[in-house]
């Protein structure tokens, strides 16, 4: 069909005139030709001229139903376009029912003529074509559209068409997404009750979806949001298909899907845990994208929630932060930012007094009564005004109000006040319902009064390397290749003035120690002072010590100028400020010295308390470890520093002491000291291995019980306890039966041995089995009946590390060696360790002996330990024994970069 429906015709008019003679023949005659005229041409895009009525007012979009493009083409006599510019004037004779628009014009921002309707309208041709648009309105009918343009050949003529155009009946009137609530008010849910099926806090809202004609769409998405969300949300029907019950999950914004044109979605009254239910408005928003004209549509429906009490004050909290404050000119921090939060009996905010108003809601006073030290309130009032004073009125923002505390020159224990009023929301007219907070306010000097020394329970302890750094040792493992035989334990101090705030940041803390004169380590436990005793009596105020039953010029060699007193004063009652750390001037005789700087005054009460040679202390010097002598304190008065000291002492019995200045008294500078008794540490966890771990039986045998700590340094002066099971009619462990403590503490090189001796043993019913335990856990050694054979393996666990030598011994039930036998072993390992033999066990000897090693690799991981274990089996099958290998987790022994 040609694009081009419709011509105008232009009538063509001739005029003949005849020649007039007169009284004879003539030959004249003549003849006129009218000029010629241009001619307007029509195109409907599509070829239609009808659209359906635009009854819902849907404006246009593309692909629109309601709406069609109309072509003018306006051409001169030649067939050739008009010039371009050439005006095109269109109307409607019904505009009710078709309106006209043109293309926009991007000159023209305040308006798109596009989108805006008009019932007469011109535009100008280009290439001799006019551009227009057809848009149905709400009524159906004939229509006829007229163009008109001045002929482009004869000026003074005009060329005109018209257009026949009918609009049918359209569609009811339809919005494209439709929200319907049953109800749009909700209760205020101030007890965060849960959803259930019937809910008053809930309500069900159903969502329509429909195409731009109107049908309901079978199936779509849609973003669905409500805000505020603060005291709202949504959630959908169950899923039967997932294991959630979506009815419960509650959210604020998300995707959905309709079907058949619908989605039932629920909107629910609800608080956050803590957070009280605020009465007004809420808006839910559905936005969505038409499929067949691609416009991003949306729709809103507005929702409340009304209050379940008078919106008064009922309630106060009151917002502090653990900021602490000082006296003015401490040089700490004197300003303490308060905030109350005002709710009324449903705990909902209350409401703020208008911005009309200058009237305050809300009052801060200090209530103490002593003596003014300057301490004030300041803020700023509902006028926006600054106040200050012991008692100021303000105002509430989002019932919120705020105030800052400027401390004095008084140190102590303030009571403040905050009050509002339940009676009219209003201070400024009295307080006639009070509803008041109380809080306590310590305002102190953060000068040191008390110091207490800690340490951490994990993560306290680094290996020390030859080199700094942390290197790889096998896959991810991070280890030091290179310890340089000594840790360093985490100590802290916590240092508190006398109010409980903590002191001034960068307060010097000096620390300190003493591990020497000790005797008794290893063999006796980790030792004992040996100048020390419990009948200390420090003078109050001056440097002399004495001690009636001290031996300061014999006891470990005695005592000298530059060594340390400790006097534990905190174990005494009544004697808390006379624990010190002083350094020696000099000895004056057994039982007396002098120190370099006086004791402390002892007058916690005000008043001079001399208990008498009540004190414990200790005198001694370093020989073995030293500590990181001076430390400030940060923020919160604390102040860490390390404990160094050699692995091959662990265990050892160390006296550690933080000391800082305090307060002037008498003209001089008190010390404030802690002192504490420690020993020196080693990495946690520790092992236990009892090797062997099968023994024979009716003999008596030699069990070597070893504790080392998580890396293998041995741990020494451990007692070491035991319990026997199914014992046989003799089963001893260093003589004793049943249970107890082996004679000898572990030793330099954290092993102690035990004789077991066994009788009356004669099958595997009556063969006992001996539990070793002590630090670092417990192992099990069993006795083997006289009739059957033994593989032992020395040691027969290794716990981190990457493994080593071991014996292998086998034996028959009487515990004569087997020589001659070969001995086999198979490793395996879990957790990404590897556990290789690069020297197996070869044929046992005379003495019914071999040797193999075992070689771990990533068995101590960061964050994580590997396992595994080897097997020894003698030829034919039987006997066999394992060895067991248990990793270790870095991060809990040391620092590392993996670790972080």
């Amino acid at each position: 069909m040609s694009a081009w429906k419709k011509f105008l015709a232009v009538g063509l008019a001739t005029t003949l005139m005849a020649g007039c003679g007169g009284g004879g023949s003539g030959n004249g005659g003549g003849s006129f030709t009218p000029p010629s005229s241009g001619s307007m041409r029509y195109d409907i895009v599509g070829g239609t001229s009808t659209l359906p009525s635009n009854r819902s007012g849907i404006p246009p979009e593309s692909n629109s139903p309601y709406w069609v493009q109309l072509n003018v083409r306006v051409l001169r006599s030649n067939g050739l376009p008009a010039a371009d510019g050439t005006v095109v004037n269109l109307s409607s004779n019904n505009v009710r029912s078709l309106a006209l628009s043109i293309l926009d014009d991007p000159d023209t921002t305040d308006v798109n003529e596009f989108s805006t309707y008009f019932g007469v309208i011109f535009t100008e041709t280009t290439g001799g074509l006019a551009t227009f648009f057809l848009h149905s309105q709400l009524d159906p009918g004939s229509v006829v559209v007229t163009a008109s343009t001045p002929d482009p050949d004869q000026p003074g003529r005009t060329l005109a068409l018209e257009i026949p155009f009918t609009v049918t009946q359209g569609p009811p009137p339809f919005e494209r997404i439709e929200i319907a609530p049953e109800r749009t008010v909700l209760p205020a849910n101030v007890f965060g009750i849960e959803p259930f099926w019937g809910s008053p806090f809930v309500t069900e809202v159903t969502i329509t979806r429909r195409d731009i004609r109107g049908q309901l769409l079978p199936a779509g998405a849609i973003q669905i949001s409500l805000n505020p969300i603060t005291n709202t949300a949504f959630s959908q029907l169950d899923d039967p298909s997932t294991e959630e019950n979506e009815f419960l999950v509650l959210i604020g914004a998300g995707p959905a899907d309709v079907v058949a044109g619908k989605k039932t979605i629920f909107v629910h009254s609800y608080n956050i845990t803590g957070q009280a239910t605020q009465p007004g408005p809420f808006t839910l928003t559905v936005t969505a994208q038409d499929p067949d004209t691609g416009a991003n549509l949306s729709k809103q429906q507005q929702f409340t929630i009304v209050a379940q009490a008078p919106q008064l004050p009922a309630n106060i909290d009151l917002i502090r932060p653990s900021t602490s404050l000082y006296v003015q000119g401490s040089g700490g921090n004197n300003t303490l930012l308060l905030q109350a939060r005002v709710t009324d009996g449903a705990a909902a905010l209350v409401p703020d007094p208008p911005t009309t108003a200058t009237f305050n809601n809300v009052q801060f006073e200090i209530v103490d009564q002593g003596a003014n030290g300057g301490e004030v309130f300041r803020g700023v009032n509902a006028a926006g005004q600054n106040v200050q004073g012991r008692s100021i009125k303000v105002g509430t923002q989002q019932g919120i109000a705020g105030a800052t505390l400027v401390s004095g020159n008084r140190q102590g224990t303030f009571l403040i006040r905050v009050s509002a009023d339940a009676a009219d929301n209003n201070v400024d007219n009295g307080i006639t319902s009070p509803v008041t907070r109380d809080e306590t306010v310590i305002i102190s000097d953060g000068k040191l009064f008390s110091l207490k020394i800690t340490s951490p329970d994990v993560n306290a302890l680094r290996v020390n390397r030859v080199t700094g750094g942390v290197a790889p040792v096998g896959g991810a493992t991070t280890i030091p290749t290179d310890p340089n035989g000594t840790y360093s334990l985490t100590i802290s101090v916590l240092a508190t003035d006398r109010q409980g705030n903590p002191v001034l940041p960068n307060t010097p803390i000096d620390f300190g120690l003493i591990d020497a004169p000790v005797a008794g380590f290893p063999t006796s436990g980790p030792g004992n002072f040996l100048i020390s005793g419990g009948d200390g009596d420090p003078q109050e105020g001056g440097t002399l010590f004495t001690a009636p039953g001290g031996a300061f010029t014999s006891a470990g060699g005695g005592a000298g100028p530059g060594d340390t007193l400790l006097v534990f004063g905190e174990q005494s009652n009544a004697n808390r400020d006379l624990e010190s750390a002083r350094r020696i001037e000099r000895i004056n005789s057994a039982g007396s010295l002098n120190v370099t700087q006086r004791f402390n005054f002892n007058n916690d009460t005000g008043v001079v308390v001399n208990s008498g040679p009540v004190l414990p202390y200790v005198i001694g010097r370093a020989t073995v470890a030293n500590i990181t002598p001076n430390v400030p304190t940060n923020d919160i008065g604390v102040a860490t520093t390390t404990m160094n000291y050699p692995v091959n002492q662990l265990g050892r019995l160390a006296a550690i002491w933080a000391r800082g200045a305090g307060e002037l008294v008498q003209g001089s500078t008190e010390l404030v000291t802690d002192a504490e008794l420690v020993l020196f540490p080693g990495a946690a966890p520790g092992s236990l291995v009892a090797s062997p771990a099968q023994i024979p039986a009716n003999l008596t045998t030699t069990v070597t019980v070893c504790v080392a700590d998580a890396l293998g340094a041995p741990i020494q002066g451990v007692p070491i306890g035991f319990n026997v099971a199914n014992a046989s009619s003799t089963t001893t462990v260093d003589g004793q039966s049943n249970s107890g403590v082996l004679s000898a503490l572990t030793g330099p090189s954290g092993c102690t041995t035990a004789s077991v001796t066994t009788a009356g043993v004669a099958n595997q019913v009556q063969a006992p089995s001996i539990t070793f335990f002590g630090v670092g856990g417990s192992q099990v050694v069993n006795v083997v009946p006289p009739t059957v054979s033994i593989l032992q393996a020395f040691p027969s666990s290794f716990f981190g590390g990457n493994g080593g030598p071991v014996n292998l011994r086998l034996i028959n039930g009487n515990g004569q060696p087997i020589p001659g036998v070969l001995i086999t072993g198979v490793c395996t390992a879990t957790g990404g360790a590897q556990i290789q033999l690069p020297q197996p066990p070869g044929i046992t000897n005379a003495n019914g002996e071999t040797t193999a090693r075992i070689t771990a690799i990533n068995l101590d991981q960061a964050q994580s330990a590997a396992s595994g274990e080897c097997t020894f089996t003698a030829a034919g099958g039987s006997p066999s024994t394992t060895v067991t290998m248990q990793g270790v987790n870095l991060c809990s022994i040391f620092f590392s970069p993996l670790c972080g």
